[in-house]
């Protein structure tokens, strides 16, 4: 979630814009690379779920990929 913001009141408008990566990922499922923009908090879930099950929630959710 992005926003504009005030830093200091009366100060000049501050984006807060998300931390985002792009990262390269092997899907042995599919025999190939597969590149995801990502936040760290994304890159956790993959570590800790599985790319192949957070893949498969993606398409679930009609995300392409």
């Amino acid at each position: 979630k992005k926003g504009i913001e005030l830093n200091i009141t009366g100060k000049s408008k501050r984006r807060f814009l998300p931390n985002l990566f792009k990262k390269r990922f092997w899907f042995a499922e599919e025999n190939r690379f597969i590149t995801l923009k990502l936040t760290p908090a994304a890159m956790k879930t993959i570590d800790k779920l599985g790319l192949a099950k957070v893949i498969k929630n993606m398409k679930k959710q009609g995300k392409k990929i």
